[in-house]
């Protein structure tokens, strides 16, 4: 009798054994499958920058100066023609600098469903829309780490 006891603890012992197995092997070959995405939408990351630019345009300035062509009896006799003060003009160029906005694409959201939920990530590229693709296939399009340079 009680080697029966222990041979039906050890099937018992045995059987558990058997199905925690088998619950694990079923999780693990899930896991292993791809998760399936699919790209719902796409929106830009836009920055607003300031670029220096130097702007120039021409100042005319006007004076009144003394004619040097005018003279005592030129200013009696023929006033018109010679007068006591002639306008004289001068340009110019002044240049200012100004700050000029530009908008930039710095990156996109890309808004996916897995299953019932709906998740974003920031890539650096923006992938198709309405593609079902492994959620590995996202990491192509994902930023790497770099600096935006204007020169």
């Amino acid at each position: 009798m009680r080697k029966q006891i222990i041979i039906l603890i050890s099937l018992a012992v045995i059987a558990v054994l058997c199905a925690g197995g088998l619950g694990y092997y079923t999780k693990v070959k899930q896991t292993t499958q791809p998760q399936m995405i699919s790209v719902i939408a796409v929106e830009p990351i836009v920055k607003t920058i300031q670029i220096p630019q130097r702007e120039c345009h021409d100042v005319i300035k006007s004076k009144l100066v003394k004619n040097p062509k005018e003279n005592f009896f030129n200013h009696l006799f023929d006033s018109k023609n010679n007068p006591k003060y002639i306008k004289q003009t001068s340009t110019h160029k002044v240049c200012d600098n100004i700050m000029i906005e530009s908008q930039i694409t710095t990156g996109y959201i890309a808004h996916y469903q897995l299953g019932n939920y709906v998740e974003s990530l920031v890539v650096h590229s923006p992938p198709p829309l309405n593609v079902t693709m492994p959620l590995t296939g996202l990491q192509q399009y994902q930023q790497m780490e770099s600096k935006v340079s204007i020169q």
